[in-house]
């Protein structure tokens, strides 16, 4: 996470050089850029996060019911 960060500011040094002559260009690409990079990694985020939960927690509920601690699907 922390290599990443900081590549992405090497990155945004360089276009801040590259931008100097339009610099309302230049704020509308970081917006639009840091925009779309915050809600992917979110995104992925989450999914990773519900993904683990959600195995977890099948896990946990299948052994707790099942007694000798098979996989059974239908268990209710």
């Amino acid at each position: 996470m922390s290599s990443s960060r900081a590549r992405n500011h090497q990155d945004l040094v360089w276009e801040a050089q590259h931008f100097k002559h339009s610099h309302r260009r230049y704020v509308k690409h970081f917006m639009i850029r840091s925009y779309h990079s915050r809600t992917r990694w979110r995104q992925l985020r989450r999914e990773c996060h519900m993904n683990i939960f959600s195995y977890l927690y099948l896990h946990a509920t299948r052994i707790k019911s099942t007694p000798r601690g098979k996989w059974s699907d239908n268990n209710e």
